[in-house]
């Protein structure tokens, strides 16, 4: 008769250590995803606080003749306007081959392009510098460079390091 009572209260037992496991697992995987670096709070808290200014950014696009497949680096205005509200001061369009395209290539070390450069007035747009990273980096001088285009999609770019044309699968169909 023993037997037949201590197997339900150890099954129970293992039931009610399983769903506190469970709890526990709960608990800590929703702490995990609410603690963010002081830091990050205090930027998204800025970024959340302030409108974005209206200063204009000064835009050049870097394109390529050497790659006439590849994406057109306009493309980002309306991104940057609609996305970032940015407001667009003057914009200009560079080829690669250029002197005054190496020199911009040499300048910021471009691996790729097509790509945009922004003013450095463009740090003025919190939310637009809090994306930036994942797509770009900020340079010395102040400017973004647009360094990422996986990020666009299945675009044509090309790839200076390899001297390739990268043609995404999707790209081509």
């Amino acid at each position: 008769m023993k037997k037949e009572t201590a197997l339900p209260l150890l099954g129970s037992g293992i039931l009610s250590a399983l769903l506190l496991l469970g709890v526990v697992l709960l608990w800590d995987t929703t702490n995990a995803l609410d603690r963010r670096p002081a830091a990050q709070d205090a930027a998204q808290t800025v970024a959340d606080a302030s409108p974005e200014p209206s200063t204009p950014v000064n835009v050049t696009y870097l394109t390529d003749a050497r790659c006439p497949d590849c994406y057109d680096p306009a493309q980002h205005k309306t991104i940057l306007q609609k996305a970032y509200n940015v407001t667009i001061g003057t914009e200009q369009t560079v080829d690669a081959t250029s002197p005054e395209g190496a020199a911009l290539i040499e300048t910021y070390a471009i691996a790729q392009t097509p790509t945009v450069i922004l003013s450095p007035e463009a740090g003025t747009y919190a939310q637009l510098v809090g994306v930036w990273q994942q797509v770009g980096s900020v340079e010395a001088d102040g400017a973004l460079v647009f360094r990422n285009n996986a990020a666009l999609g299945a675009v044509v770019y090309n790839d200076l390091i390899t001297g390739t044309i990268v043609r995404p699968e999707a790209a081509n169909e």
